[in-house]
This record gives C-alpha cells, sequence and structure tokens, in this order.
C-alpha cells in the first residue's frame, strides 16, 4: 500500500512545553511530518516521572520527536534556547503567563529575529480579566459546566479524560496550520493563542444554545431528554450492558430487523421518533439501564434482554461498515476498522 506524502515534512517545531495541551499541539505537527523538538529541563520533563493517572501523558503526547535538555536559568542555555528558536518556523508553549518573556523567548523578542515566525501560546485563559491566571483542566470544567452535565445531578463530575488540555492542544495546531496558509500569502508569521477555559465554553457551547432555543437549562447528561428514543445502555444477557441507538426512523426499522422486533417495528405508535407523548411511552425510555418498555422484551421471547451482547454486535454489525467484538474497558477488545470500513486484523500486545 503507498502510503501519501505527509504534508508537514521540512517543517521545524521547537516546542518548550509539559503536560498535555502544549505536547499534543506538538504531537499532532509531527504525527504530520514536522521535525519536532522538544526543550526539556537538565533533568527531564518532570511528566516523564508522572505516576497513576499521569503515568501515560509523556509517551503518549510526545511521540515522534527529537528532545534535548536545557538550562534555561544560564546565559548559555538560555541562548542555546534562542538560537534554536530563531532556526523554526513554528515556536509552541504553554508556560504560565510572563515565563517566555524572562529568557527572551516570547513572540515580541523572537518574531524580531525572525518575522516568519508562527508562535503557538497555549494558557489557561485568552486575554480579558483572568489572562493573568493558571489553570487545570479540572478546574476550567467545574467553572465552565462540563462536571456539571457530565455528572449526575447534584454530583458534578470530571470527564472521563483530559478533554480540554487536549482539544486545546488540538485548536493550537489547528491554529497553527492556518497560520502557515496567511504566511505562505503573506510571508509574516504570527501568534496563535488556545486556552483552557475558551475550549471548556466551546465544548459546552451546545448547552447554552439548547437554553436559548427552548428557555430550558440544559440538564446533567445522566437525566437529560434525550432527542432520540433509543439511545441508552441496555442490561442484557447474562448481566452484560451495551450500548444501542436508533438516530432516525430508517435506523429504527434497522434496529427492529436486525433484533426481530417485528411486532414492534409494526407498533404505530412508535412509528417515528418525535410520536407525541412523554418520551418514556415512545420508543424507550431512559436512565435505568433496561432501555424502557418498546425496547424491553421477555427474554423466553429473543428480545434485546434475552440476547447477549455478542449477538446484539453480529445482528447490528452486519447493517454497519464494521463488526464490532464484545465491548470491555477502555474499549482494547474491539476490531478496528480498516480505512474500507473493514475490520483490521487485532496484533499481537
Amino acid at each position: 500500500m503507498t502510503h501519501a506524502p505527509q504534508p508537514l515534512t521540512g517543517l521545524r517545531v521547537v516546542e518548550f512545553t509539559h503536560m498535555v495541551m502544549g505536547p499534543t499541539c506538538g504531537m499532532v505537527l509531527a504525527d504530520m511530518g514536522a521535525e519536532v523538538i522538544k526543550i526539556e529541563p537538565i533533568d527531564g520533563d518532570r511528566t516523564r516521572r508522572l505516576l497513576g493517572a499521569g503515568a501515560g501523558f509523556f509517551p503518549m503526547f510526545n511521540r515522534n520527536k527529537k528532545s534535548i535538555a536545557v538550562d534555561l536559568h544560564s546565559d548559555a542555555g538560555a541562548e542555546v534556547a534562542r538560537r534554536l528558536a530563531a532556526s523554526a518556523d513554528v515556536v509552541a508553549e504553554n508556560f504560565k503567563p510572563g515565563t517566555m518573556g524572562k529568557y527572551g523567548l516570547d513572540y515580541a523578542a523572537l518574531s524580531k529575529v525572525n518575522p516568519r515566525l508562527i508562535y503557538v501560546s497555549h494558557k489557561g485563559f485568552l486575554p480579558g480579566p483572568y489572562d493573568h491566571r493558571t489553570a487545570l483542566d479540572e478546574v476550567v470544567q467545574m467553572m465552565g459546566g462540563l462536571a456539571y452535565m457530565t455528572g449526575r445531578p447534584g454530583d458534578p463530575l470530571r470527564a472521563g479524560t483530559s478533554v480540554n488540555d487536549i482539544m486545546g492542544g488540538l485548536f493550537g495546531a489547528i491554529g497553527t496550520l492556518g497560520a502557515l496558509i496567511q504566511r505562505g500569502i503573506t510571508g509574516r508569521g504570527m501568534e496563535v493563542q488556545s486556552a483552557l477555559f475558551e475550549n471548556n465554553v466551546f465544548l459546552v457551547g451546545q448547552h447554552m444554545l439548547q437554553y436559548a432555543v427552548t428557555g430550558k437549562p440544559a440538564a446533567p447528561m445522566p437525566a437529560r431528554e434525550s432527542p432520540w428514543a433509543v439511545y441508552d445502555v441496555f442490561t442484557v444477557k447474562d448481566g452484560e450492558q451495551i450500548f444501542l441507538a436508533a438516530v432516525s426512523d430508517a435506523q429504527w426499522q434497522v434496529f427492529c430487523d436486525a433484533l426481530g422486533l417485528a411486532d414492534l417495528m409494526a407498533e404505530p405508535a412508535l412509528a417515528t421518533n418525535n410520536q407525541p407523548g412523554p418520551p418514556p411511552g415512545r420508543r424507550a425510555g431512559g436512565g435505568d439501564g433496561t432501555g424502557g418498555p418498546a425496547v424491553r422484551a421477555d427474554p423466553q421471547a429473543g428480545g434485546t434482554v434475552g440476547r447477549s451482547a455478542p449477538q446484539c454486535h453480529r445482528g447490528l454489525g452486519r447493517r454497519g461498515p464494521a463488526r464490532w467484538r464484545q465491548g470491555r474497558q477502555h474499549g482494547e477488545d474491539h476490531a478496528v476498522p480498516d480505512h474500507d470500513g473493514r475490520p483490521a486484523p487485532r496484533r499481537a500486545a
């Protein structure tokens, strides 16, 4: 199989980053072929030594990069860093406000030496009343409402991954790509900014617009009124759980056909997703893990509850581009769809 050329081959990125947000930006650029040189302290990025939930940060977000240890606190080390930055197409950083300026590594200083430089700054907050503050992913999840939307009512819950850090780094990379196009037109670089809090506001924007449209505050996701009647985790045979969804009337017909629910498909009261009546009276209820009265069926009759998770996968997988294995924690037991939609063979660990 031939591979397309990597689009950023020949581009040099020098990054002064740590933890997740800044390294994610550099990782994306490296994955697209850029030469990414990571500047670390003499004793190495502290992220290398994190334990517990942070143990995977460094290998995950620093792949495909070169690395050099530099003592920025010494005059000689700071000069090495400035020379490297002067040779770069892109400089990325995610240190607290004012840190880079102390070493002559801020955009104002570096752009005087290299007017074509693109400088990507990742912070807690964009310019405004909080721009002097540092932030953490979990802090902005609490500030911006994502934790409220994720947990059950009265129990705010951090999302299950570093969503703002990762997405903030992605926005930094997207901004970099736009700046590269602009540099090709004007011949000059620019500063790109990305921030955790504003990223979080974007993530919950759909709930803000829901309030603007309906006049009703959005309920936390576990207690939400779903726009689709079948969209839930179902407890099936042998106590296994599987997520099932039918997000259109056409998918409802496929769903019923695949699981042998012809009686439900023929029921006039269940003909359309937006059938009048309260949500529990539609095709499925929500929230109790059984799917509600329409989809819940007598196990002896062979309905959803009477099927195992693999049986549901097989029945529904034939209707889609991929056939999925029984799902387990973190998805490690799924077959991965290849580019043509077929599951790629699993590789031994």
